[in-house]
């Protein structure tokens, strides 16, 4: 921590500007990365001098808030810029931007459509980022603001925030207000704090807003401790939520010159290397909305203050390629990575400890499987856990497949959101049944909601593996009789040579089932293989399955490749499914297997003992085995 000043918000004396997470001068640039990072601060800082879009409002699903993330990129640029040359045309800058937004006459998008201009009739995220530009402004300037400046801001943060914030939460209506499970928490409590933290001195309202900052921001983090580390909403609102965790956090603990509990809690830790275990070699494995992530210099920076190393090693490379130099209209990431000196570490190798390759994180149900790690060379992101939960799809059972390197199977997520992605009927659009999933369908549909689905880890012969018993998550038919008498699914891992997936399905009443992979590479199919290449890896896959009638009656069934049918126009991808035979049945037993490169795959079912016996062939290797029984 910057200050040593052992002081706390309650005595009414904090440690001097600047206070918060970003520290001011002297700026260091020593290392080749970090001048390129500055060079490209110095580029984005002079675009942002002229006046452009500070005050548009882009046409487009909350269009307020993409506006505020723009003004935050521009306002931290414009004073990362200031700090590192003194140069008066850039802190002017900032006053400019800031004062076009005390003349905004909305901040959110969703009072904007109400026709409601009342400044304290909602306190939405917009409200929580515009709250931190202000802060970050304040705190930065505070010691070159004139008097006329200086009200200026207070004007603001008062009328447009603060006071905003204290009405709402009075009223009732701050519904994210103590969330465990919603970004909304953080973002919107945070910001106020992070803002309170800045005018502490000057505003009575600062004051009353921070002990109630600090009570919503506990089951939020302790919930860590439930999850191990994971978060339900994904890495995309992972990053989200916890950077305005980890900035208010961050910003008390320089304000008072005191370690917070809760981010030091064993917990907090434990979440660093969450989204990394789903974003192999940068491609996003996460499950639900926002399947996105990108390295943030705050990410770092806790990692480091925290103790993280395997999470700091694995970020050293990503920043010397360049992580923090793209223009990224949703964080001003090179000006953060420039003030937090996030490229002025030793620059690593990537050559990092080896890790156990499975980590289930055990309260969220959600697994990473692989063959090493880090830089696995097969690697599955298996979804368990609950369904229902913020964000999320009705995606239990599903999986993700990277192959050196390569994202070759993946589920299929929205990439853009609508009225309809949080409204009534959102359960209707198509990236968020099972339908564009990687699961077994009973009947043409998948798990229901409000289901929650124990991964459970064991060993298959010596290989890792996975089960799921998804039996009461796939619901009920017709006369509420369950579905599914049983539903089970396997995965396991043959070293970086194959994976399979084996599901073993035992319906009440005559029926059908299908599986489905979805991918975005080229697929070729040849009966019960296929192919899947992509850029520079691929998969050879095979399938068998059971026909109706039991595991005596084996026999070979077509995988048949099929365009999807995207909300977005340009998100196509290709549907591989084995779709069954024509007769319905009571019993199927089904197994895809996915080898590594271009290789001679078979899979084989084979009656053994009243169950089925599963025979895999990769090149010369081969191994059998008896699905394990249910536990």
């Amino acid at each position: 921590m910057t200050s040593t000043t052992q002081s706390d918000p309650s005595e009414g004396v904090l440690a001097p500007h600047p206070r918060l997470y970003l520290p001011g001068g002297p700026v260091r640039v020593t290392t080749a990365t970090s001048r390129r990072i500055a060079a490209r601060v110095e580029e984005f800082a002079d675009s942002f001098l002229v006046e452009g879009d500070r005050d548009e409002v882009p046409a487009t699903h909350n269009g307020h808030l993409i506006r505020a993330r723009r003004m935050q990129r521009r306002v931290v640029t414009l004073l990362a810029q200031w700090l590192a040359t003194g140069d008066r045309r850039y802190r002017d800058g900032v006053i400019d931007h800031v004062t076009a937004m005390g003349g905004w006459e909305y901040w959110s998008w969703i009072t904007w459509r109400r026709d409601d201009p009342r400044p304290d009739a909602i306190f939405d995220l917009s409200y929580g980022e515009n709250s931190t530009t202000l802060a970050l402004a304040y705190d930065l300037l505070h010691d070159d603001l004139s008097d006329g400046e200086r009200q200026l801001i207070i004007d603001i943060a008062r009328s447009r925030a603060l006071q905003p914030f204290l009405a709402v939460v009075e009223r009732d209506e701050a519904w994210w207000l103590g969330k465990d499970d919603s970004n909304w928490n953080t973002v919107c409590a945070g910001g106020a704090g992070i803002l309170a933290l800045a005018l502490h001195e000057e505003l009575t309202e600062a004051q009353a807003v921070l002990p109630i900052v600090e009570e919503s921001f506990v089951p939020f983090m302790t919930s860590l401790e439930r999850t191990d580390g994971g978060w339900p909403e994904g890495i995309g609102y992972w990053a989200y939520g916890m950077s305005w965790a980890f900035m208010y956090l961050l910003s008390h603990e320089r304000s008072t010159g005191r370690p917070h509990p809760l981010l030091r809690a064993p917990a907090t830790a434990s979440t660093i290397e969450f989204p990394l275990d789903f974003w192999p070699y940068g491609h996003p494995c996460s499950f639900g909305d926002s399947n996105h992530f990108s390295l943030s210099p705050l990410h770092v920076h806790v990692a480091e203050q925290l103790g993280c190393t395997a999470a700091v090693e694995a970020a050293r490379p990503m920043i010397a390629g360049g992580a923090f130099e793209a223009e990224d209209e949703s964080r001003p990431l090179a000006a953060e990575a420039l003030l937090l000196g996030a490229a002025e570490g030793e620059i690593s190798t990537g050559q990092g400890t080896e890790a156990d390759p499975v980590r289930s994180y055990t309260g969220l149900g959600w697994v990473r499987l692989a063959d090493r790690w880090p830089e696995p060379r097969f690697y599955l992101a298996v979804r368990g856990g609950t369904s229902g939960v913020p964000h999320g799809h009705r995606d239990l059972l599903s999986f993700h497949a990277v192959v050196d390197g390569e994202h070759l199977i993946e589920n299929l997520t929205p990439h853009e959101y609508l009225d309809t992605t949080f409204g009534p009927r959102r359960e209707e659009l198509f990236e968020m049944a099972p339908v564009s999933k990687n699961v077994p369908l009973i009947d043409g549909v998948g798990i229901v909601n409000g289901v929650h689905i124990a991964p459970r880890l064991l060993e298959v012969d010596g290989f890792p593996a996975v089960a799921l018993d998804a039996t009461e998550a796939m619901g009920v038919a017709r006369g509420d009789e369950p579905l599914a008498e049983s539903c089970r699914r396997l995965f396991v891992l043959f070293d970086d040579r194959a994976a399979l997936v084996l599901d073993t399905i035992d319906l009440a009443h005559d029926g059908r089932v299908e599986t489905r992979l979805h991918t975005r590479g080229t697929v070729t199919t040849d009966g019960s293989h296929a192919s899947v290449v992509g850029e520079q890896a691929r998969l050879t896959i095979a399938h068998a399955a059971t026909a109706p009638g039991g595991p005596a009656e084996l026999a070979r069934f077509d995988l048949v490749a099929a365009p999807t049918t995207p909300t977005t126009p340009g998100e196509e991808a290709t549907l591989l499914r084995w779709h069954g035979p024509t007769a319905l049945g009571k019993r199927y037993v089904t197994a895809t297997l996915l080898a590594r490169g271009q290789a001679d795959a078979e899979v084989r079912l084979v009656p053994a003992d009243g169950d089925v016996r599963v025979e895999v062939q990769v090149g010369d290797w081969r191994h059998d085995f008896v699905s394990p029984a249910k536990e």
